[in-house]
């Protein structure tokens, strides 16, 4: 298809934003109004008109279903070399590219996240997964320098009294560092 196919059966509107081949357009529609379309086609204009590469082009969606039809829609159009993936699969690429392999990737920290629940002393072993989850990343985020425990108290500080059970668990035997120890262990798996 050449660059004026891409505008056949547009609206005023999309044919506006199919048009703008630099900057950044805000396109807010309802469902099934063509915005797939509209960003579809303006990807196509950009690559036909030869304003950009196809390999300059990065076309993110959210779910793999729609990075596919994004593809297809894109090489109908003659826009073949378009990357469309998702966001986390873009996020992933990048990451391997400019830092190497981050090794393995969970599909979900839930399990694991329970696991080291499960060891935390008594009173503390049913805290829901989002506190485990968010007390595991903030540990894993240490701002400024110290030794392990300082940081974890310094880090802990900051979400008030919620995190009066880990603090317990960073001194008790074993401690939180332990627990830390083996969300590292189970995660390189």
């Amino acid at each position: 298809m050449d660059a004026s196919g891409v505008f056949a059966g547009l609206n005023p509107e999309q044919r506006r934003a199919v048009e703008a081949v630099r900057g950044p357009v805000c396109i807010l529609a309802g469902a099934g109004s063509g915005k797939t379309t509209t960003i579809t086609r303006r990807v196509a204009n950009q690559v036909l008109t030869g304003a950009f590469s196809a390999s300059q082009i990065l076309a993110v969606t959210f779910t793999d279903k729609a990075a596919g039809e994004l593809r297809g829609r894109l090489a109908a159009l003659g826009a073949d070399g378009v990357r469309a993936s998702t966001f986390h699969s873009a996020a992933l690429a990048l990451l391997r590219r400019f830092a190497g392999d981050p090794g393995r990737i969970l599909s979900t920290k839930a399990l694991l996240l329970r696991q080291i629940g499960n060891r935390l002393p008594a009173p503390y072993k049913f805290r829901p997964a989002g506190d485990l989850a968010t007390e595991v990343e903030v540990m894993f985020t240490p701002e400024g320098s110290g030794t392990r425990v300082e940081l974890e108290h310094r880090n802990l500080d900051r979400l008030g009294d919620t995190a009066e059970g880990f603090r317990e668990a960073i001194d008790a035997p074993g401690g939180w560092s332990g627990l830390l120890e083996l969300y590292a262990e189970q995660a390189s798996r």
